[in-house]
C-alpha cells in the first residue's frame, strides 16, 4: 500500500470518527435539553446505542492500525498513534458500557408497576443484532493487541529479558524456566507448526512483500531517528527562552491575583478561576481539562438530583461524553489544520521542521506552566496563612491545620517496615523470586489461539427460551477472547492517561472446570504484552517465605517488582487463587503454610501499593471457586470471566488441532483423512478440551492405528480412568456464577410481587445449573 492510499485511509478514519463524535454529541444534547421534556431511552435503546458506536470504532481500529504500521512520515505516525490510542480508549469505554446496561431477559425484569429496573452488569455482550443490521460478521470486530506497541518497547523488553536469563542461568544453569508442566493441566498449546495455514494471496506471507515490508520497517526507524535528534536540537535552542516564558506566565497569574483582590475578593486558595477566566474569554484552556471536569460534574450533580427525587438505580443515558471524547474532537481540528492537505501532495516523508518546533515549543511551554503553577499554589497558600494570622491572630488554628493536612498521608505499606526490605532495591528482589521459581517464561500463545466461535446459535436457542424461566447461556470462547483483549491486554497499551479509574481493570478471575484453557489465556495475555511472568500460584509458594513476616516480604517485594517501569509490563498470575480466600469453613482445614496465610496482605498491597499508571494485570484461575469466600474474592478482583465446557462446533476446532499436532509428532501415517471429527466432537460431550488432548496422548503412546474407532475408544479408557464430572461441575460453578454476578438477587427482585409461585419456584430450582449450558447443548450439531 502507497502513502497515498494510506493517506486517503486516514482520512476516511478521521471522517468516521467525526460522524461518531457527532452522533454522541447530538444524543448528549438532545437528553440535557431541559426545555424539551422527553421520556427517558430504555435500557435496550441505551445498549443499542452503545453497540452501534462500539462496533463502528472497532472498525476504526483496525483500520486506522493498518495505516499507522506502513507510514513512514515520523510526525503522521505521531498523530495517526495518539489518534489510534483514543479511538481504543472509547472501544473500552464502550464494552464497559454494554456490560453494563445489557438488556435483561424478560424473565428477569422488574413486574411490579412503578418499580425501576435496575441495571444488571452482565460480561457477555450478544451483538448480533447489531451486526446483522450493519451486514458484517463477527470476525470483522475481532480484536488483536495493537502492533505498536511490541515494537515501541523491544529494546527496553530485550534488556529486562536479559537480566532475567542472567539471574535464570546461575540459579538453574539454564536461560529459561517454564511453568511447571505437573502443576499446569491446562497445557492446550498448538504447536506453531499447526497454526492456521497462511494463505499465499495474503500480503504478509507474500516473499516479495516481506521484502518490502522489511525496507518500510527500516525507512521507519531511520526517519524516526532523524526526527528525534532534531527534536532534541530544537529542545536545547528553545530552553535558551525558558527564563522569559516563565516570567511571562508568572506575570499572568501575579496580575489576575492582584486584580482579585483589588475587587475586595479573598485571596484564591488556586488557580481554578483563572483557567475559568481565561477559558471565558477563548484565551487559554486549563492544562487539566475543564470541559471534561465540568462535564464529571454535571453528571455527578444530575445523579445527587436523582438521589433526591428517591430513584434507587442508576437511570440509563445515553451520554458517552468523556474527557476522551475532547481529545479527539481537538485531534479532529489538529488534522484538519495540518494533514488534510498534505497528505495527496507528495510530499517528503522526512519530518516537517516547523511543526517540530511548535511541538518542542508545546511541550517546554506546558512544562513551565505546570511548574509555575506549583509555585504559584504554594504561595497562595502562604499569604492566605500570613493573611490569616495578622487578622485573627490565630497562629495555633494553623499550626494545627498542617498537622491534620500531613496526617491524611497515605498509610506506610507493611513491607516498608521490615529493614530487610527497606536495604533491598528492585533488581535484588527479582534475583530472590527467580531464586524461588516465582518467574517463569511463557508458551508462545497468543489470544487467537484459543479456538472457539461466537455462539450464533445461542441466540435462537434463547429466543425460544423466553416463555421459559431464562438462564443465561455459556459466553463463547469468541466473547471471552474479546474480553481478555479489553479487560487486560488494551488498557495496558495506550497511553494510562486515556483510561479512567473507573474503566482500570487491575484484576481479573478465570474461573471453570479442569482443562478449559484458564492457564493458557494468562500466558496468552502475557505473551500479547510481552510481560514479565510472575507465577504467584498457591501451590508454588506451599513451603516457602515462612515466619511471622515471610508472607509480607514475598507479596511486597512482588509487588514492588511489578510496579518498576524498568520490569513492566508485569502479569500476576495465581493459580488455584481460591486458596489464597478461603472461606472461614475451608479455612479451618487448610494448612498454616499454605496461600490463606496471603490474603490480608494481597488485599492490602493490591489496594494501597497499585496505581492507574502502573501496567500490571492480576489474572487468577481456580476451578474450585465455591470453596472461597466471594467477599473477599470480590474486593481483591475486578472482573470474573467463566470458562465453560466447550460446545459442539468449539470441540470440532479441537479433535482437528489436536489430531494435526499429534500426527506430527507420533504417527507414521502420513494423512489424517477419514477421521469423523463431528462424531468425535459428539461423543465428547461434557469433556474440556484438557480432557481431549489427554485421550490423545494416551492412544499417541499406543501401537493402534489412529481413526475414529481408536479415539472413541481412548476416549472411553479415559472416563474410566477419569469419571465424567460435568453435571457435578457445572452444578456448582452454576450457584457461584449466580452468586458472584448478584444473578440470584436480580431474581428474586423479579419475582417480588408475582402471583404465579409456581413459575418462580422453576425458577430457583433451575439456578442451581445456572451458565451450565451442558443440558441445553445436547441439542448441538
Amino acid at each position: 500500500m502507497s502513502n497515498r492510499a494510506c493517506g486517503d485511509i486516514w482520512k476516511e478514519c478521521m471522517i468516521e470518527i467525526s460522524s461518531l463524535v457527532g452522533i454522541e454529541e447530538e444524543h448528549h444534547s438532545v437528553q440535557s435539553d431541559s426545555k424539551k421534556k422527553r421520556k427517558p431511552p430504555t435500557i435496550q435503546e441505551v445498549y443499542e446505542h452503545f453497540a452501534h458506536l462500539y462496533v463502528r470504532y472497532i472498525r476504526v481500529f483496525r483500520k486506522l492500525e493498518d495505516c499507522h504500521d506502513i507510514l513512514t512520515q515520523p510526525q503522521k505516525r505521531e498523530d495517526c498513534k495518539d489518534v489510534l490510542e483514543l479511538v481504543i480508549s472509547k472501544v473500552i469505554e464502550l464494552k464497559h458500557l454494554l456490560v453494563k446496561w445489557m438488556p435483561p431477559n424478560p424473565d428477569c425484569r422488574v413486574r411490579q408497576k412503578g418499580q425501576q429496573q435496575p441495571p444488571f452488569p452482565w460480561e457477555y455482550v450478544d451483538l448480533n443484532d447489531e451486526l446483522h443490521h450493519i451486514e458484517t460478521t463477527h470476525e470483522s470486530i475481532e480484536l488483536a493487541a495493537p502492533r505498536y506497541f511490541r515494537s515501541t518497547g523491544a529494546i527496553h523488553r530485550q534488556r529486562r529479558d536479559k537480566l532475567v536469563k542472567g539471574y535464570m542461568k546461575m540459579k538453574f544453569e539454564r536461560e529459561e524456566v517454564f511453568l511447571d508442566d505437573e502443576n499446569c493441566e491446562e497445557d492446550l498449546r498448538v504447536d506453531e507448526s499447526t497454526d492456521r495455514p497462511m494463505s499465499i494471496d495474503h500480503p504478509l506471507y507474500d516473499f516479495k512483500c516481506k521484502e518490502k515490508r522489511r525496507e518500510m520497517k527500516g525507512l521507519q526507524r531511520n526517519n524516526a531517528n532523524a526526527y528525534e535528534s532534531a527534536l532534541s536540537e530544537i529542545k536545547d535552542a528553545v530552553m535558551n527562552e525558558v527564563i522569559s516564558i516563565r516570567q511571562r506566565f508568572t506575570d499572568e497569574r501575579t496580575k489576575w491575583i492582584t486584580d482579585q483582590v483589588a475587587e475586595g475578593k479573598d485571596i484564591p486558595d488556586s488557580l481554578e478561576g483563572f483557567y475559568q477566566d481565561k477559558t471565558e474569554g477563548n484565551e487559554e484552556s486549563s492544562p487539566t481539562g475543564n470541559k471534561a471536569g465540568n462535564n464529571a460534574s454535571s453528571k455527578k450533580d444530575e445523579s445527587e438530583k436523582a438521589l433526591k427525587e428517591g430513584e434507587e438505580f442508576e437511570v440509563p443515558s445515553f451520554d458517552t461524553i468523556s474527557a476522551n471524547t475532547f481529545a479527539l474532537k481537538d485531534r479532529l481540528a489538529h488534522f484538519e489544520n495540518v494533514w488534510s492537505l498534505r497528505l495527496n501532495e507528495g510530499e517528503s516523508q522526512q519530518f516537517d521542521l516547523g511543526l517540530a518546533r511548535q511541538k518542542v515549543r508545546k511541550e517546554v511551554e506546558s512544562q513551565i506552566v505546570k511548574e509555575v503553577d506549583e509555585k504559584m499554589a504554594k504561595d497562595l497558600k502562604r499569604l492566605i496563612i500570613i493573611h490569616s494570622n495578622e487578622k485573627k491572630g490565630k497562629k495555633k488554628s494553623a499550626t494545627k491545620s498542617k498537622q491534620k493536612k500531613k496526617g491524611k498521608k497515605g498509610k506506610v505499606l507493611p513491607g516498608l517496615k521490615i529493614e530487610e526490605m527497606k536495604r533491598m532495591d528492585t533488581d535484588q528482589m527479582l534475583s530472590v523470586l527467580i531464586e524461588n521459581n516465582m518467574v517463569n517464561n511463557v508458551e508462545n500463545i497468543k489470544i487467537k489461539d484459543i479456538l472457539g466461535d461466537f455462539d450464533v446459535s445461542g441466540s435462537i436457542r434463547q429466543d425460544s427460551m423466553k416463555k421459559r424461566p431464562w438462564l443465561p447461556l455459556n459466553p463463547s470462547f469468541a466473547q471471552l477472547r474479546a474480553l481478555l483483549f479489553e479487560y487486560c491486554v488494551l488498557p495496558i497499551c495506550i497511553n494510562r492517561d486515556f483510561v479512567s479509574e473507573q474503566n482500570n481493570v487491575q484484576s481479573v478471575m478465570l474461573y471453570g472446570p479442569r482443562g478449559s484453557g484458564k492457564t493458557m489465556a494468562a500466558q496468552a495475555v502475557a505473551n500479547e504484552l510481552g510481560a514479565l511472568f510472575i507465577n504467584l500460584s498457591s501451590a508454588n509458594i506451599v513451603g516457602k517465605f515462612e515466619g511471622k513476616t515471610g508472607q509480607i516480604k514475598l507479596v511486597h517485594m512482588v509487588f514492588m517488582v511489578a510496579k518498576d517501569r524498568y520490569f513492566g509490563p508485569v502479569v500476576i498470575y495465581m493459580d488455584e487463587c481460591e486458596e489464597f480466600f478461603l472461606s472461614n469453613k475451608n479455612k479451618k482445614k487448610a494448612p498454616k503454610n499454605g496461600a490463606a496465610r496471603f490474603m490480608k496482605d494481597l488485599l492490602c498491597y493490591k489496594k494501597q501499593a497499585l496505581s492507574k499508571e502502573d501496567r500490571i494485570i492480576i489474572i487468577g484461575s481456580s476451578s474450585q471457586p465455591e470453596k472461597s469466600d466471594p467477599k473477599q474474592l470480590k474486593k481483591f478482583f475486578d472482573r470474573f470471566l467463566y470458562f465453560p465446557y466447550p460446545d459442539y462446533l468449539t470441540r470440532v476446532k479441537l479433535w482437528k488441532a489436536f489430531t494435526d499436532q499429534m500426527f506430527r509428532k507420533h504417527s507414521s501415517q502420513n494423512t489424517n483423512d477419514g477421521i469423523d471429527y463431528y462424531s468425535l466432537a459428539k461423543l465428547s460431550e461434557g469433556y474440556s478440551a484438557g480432557d481431549i488432548k489427554k485421550a490423545l496422548a494416551n492412544l499417541a503412546t499406543s501401537d493402534e492405528v489412529w481413526d475414529t474407532n481408536s479415539m472413541v475408544n481412548a476416549l472411553r479408557q479415559l472416563s474410566e480412568k477419569y469419571p465424567l464430572l460435568c453435571d457435578e461441575n457445572c452444578t456448582r460453578l452454576g450457584v457461584f456464577t449466580s452468586d458472584i454476578t448478584g444473578f440470584t438477587a436480580m431474581k428474586q427482585l423479579a419475582s417480588n410481587g408475582v402471583e404465579d409461585e409456581d413459575e418462580n419456584q422453576v425458577g430457583r430450582s433451575r439456578l442451581s445449573i445456572l451458565a451450565t449450558g451442558y443440558k441445553r447443548n445436547k441439542s448441538d450439531g
